[in-house]
């Protein structure tokens, strides 16, 4: 697949988001920050978020204080959308201004009941989680502890349950669209990679067994601990933060089957090199940048950059 080599280190928190808003630079999420770094430089700025002290303050970017931000979108060129889960909240932050502001939810504490409808009557009983974007006006959100799927829709400045997971099925953690279909979503549990069908509500699981384990070979009898992130390579390969073995999988679509990346390492001894060496320790999430072949990989201490070398025509994805 390629070859593996450290970047941004020092990381030191367990829930990271990636996002690439151009060319040069990544941001990434750490706990209660948003920082920025140059891929080339390797240098880091802190954008908004105060690591040492929790809270909940709206202003401006500098003085503003978050509880855990555990996932975040550009809505467009000036605007980020920030899931502060611990304050039970999702907040605006204005780049073009350096401001901060509440977008859903009541900050600080939770409500008795998970309340749909316009943002301002918006309330969140279970923590907010994660956030992929559907199209440029519709969001999907994942709630911690609820079987829930909601999706915001930016227009029309409203949030609904669209679909809930089957209860035979640990809640949903991350999602991302399928890069075939936009209709088809996949999702992480506690035990399993689901495929739903956003037109149908239908869900199924990549691999059939709920036992968490860390077995490779057909889907049939895969098994995952903890998944977490994943991203599509290419139409048929999806990569996926194996968290709690603290290795990458590779799941294989088209001949249905599953392959690991890198050893699980040590918190002292990471390695680096080729995918037959190097050594990972808790992946959480990925950012792929198709255009320079390379996955980024957020670990619990670091952001780790996968050349990659294998794939060819890369798809059109959604």
């Amino acid at each position: 697949m390629g070859k593996l080599h450290s970047t941004v280190r020092n990381v030191q928190h367990m829930e990271i988001d990636l996002f690439i808003p151009d060319s040069r630079n990544i941001l990434y999420s750490v706990e209660r920050q948003l920082r920025s770094s140059n891929l080339e430089e390797n240098n880091v700025t802190i954008i908004t978020g105060n690591s040492s002290l929790p809270g909940y303050r709206e202003g401006s970017a500098e003085r503003a204080l978050y509880r855990k931000v555990t996932s975040f979108t550009q809505l467009d060129n000036a605007t980020l959308l920030l899931v502060d889960s611990d304050n039970y909240c999702l907040r605006y932050m204005d780049r073009e201004r350096d401001m901060t502001s509440i977008a859903l939810g009541v900050s600080g504490s939770s409500a008795q009941a998970n309340i749909d409808g316009n943002f301002s009557a918006a309330r969140f009983s279970s923590k907010p989680l994660s956030l992929t974007q559907r199209s440029q006006d519709l969001l999907l959100l994942t709630l911690l502890n609820s079987n829930d799927i909601k999706q915001i829709n930016r227009i029309e400045q409203t949030i609904e349950t669209i679909f809930s997971i089957p209860y035979t099925f640990t809640p949903p953690i991350k999602l991302v669209l399928s890069a075939k279909r936009c209709d088809v979503l996949y999702i992480t549990t506690q035990a399993n990679i689901l495929m739903a069908d956003l037109t149908t509500k239908e869900v199924n699981s990549l691999n059939p067994s709920s036992t968490t384990g860390s077995r490779d070979g057909p889907l049939s009898v895969t098994t995952f601990q903890n998944p977490y992130g994943l991203a599509f390579l290419n139409a048929d390969t999806i990569v996926v933060a194996d968290r709690s073995n603290g290795v990458v999988r590779v799941v294989d679509l088209h001949n249905q089957s599953t392959s690991t990346i890198c050893k699980r390492g040590l918190h002292i001894s990471l390695i680096d090199g080729s995918i037959a060496s190097c050594t990972m320790l808790r992946p959480l999430n990925f950012l792929h940048i198709p255009e320079r072949g390379q996955l980024l990989i957020g670990t619990s201490i670091s952001i780790r950059v996968l050349h990659l070398t294998y794939l060819t025509a890369q798809g059109q994805l959604c």
